[in-house]
């Protein structure tokens, strides 16, 4: 049994200075492929929940059985990068339909497609900040 643990504080400040160091050099790219990653994963969530007016238009050979008849809630997703913060979905605004979609209603199940793409850019973050250290690394061995 453990009867005692240690922090490194000298340690933990280095880190800290380094994830600042990171997002001040490398902060608006990190930001802009995190709202690429949200987007994209949100159009996917579009393409494949299905619903049963989907799956009818399907068995006719019309389109997939997801969401996406018009292209409307599709095409309208995007994602805008203000200072450190980024968004992503429908940021210019949304039709009402769009939103009963996204929360469902008592005909349609919902598609989560904020959650779900939420989920997906944080678990890629980690991966987004080692890339940029990466390149923090790489360009100061070239001498930039």
């Amino acid at each position: 049994m453990a009867s005692k643990t240690r922090v490194d504080l000298l340690g933990a400040m280095n880190k800290i200075k380094n994830i600042e160091q990171v997002m001040k050099l490398e902060g608006p790219k990190i930001l802009e492929q995190a709202g690429n990653i949200g987007v994209q994963e949100m159009r996917s969530v579009i393409d494949n929940s299905t619903t049963d007016w989907g799956s009818l238009r399907q068995s006719e050979g019309r389109e997939s059985a997801g969401r996406r008849e018009t292209d409307a809630m599709y095409n309208s997703v995007s994602s805008r990068v203000d200072g450190d913060v980024v968004s992503w979905g429908w940021v210019d605004g949304a039709a009402k339909y769009f939103l009963y979609q996204e929360e469902g209603t008592s005909k349609v199940a919902s598609m989560h497609s904020l959650k779900d793409s939420t989920q997906k850019v944080l678990d890629e973050l980690p991966r987004l900040i080692k890339n940029a250290k990466a390149r923090i690394r790489y360009a100061a061995k070239k001498g930039k």
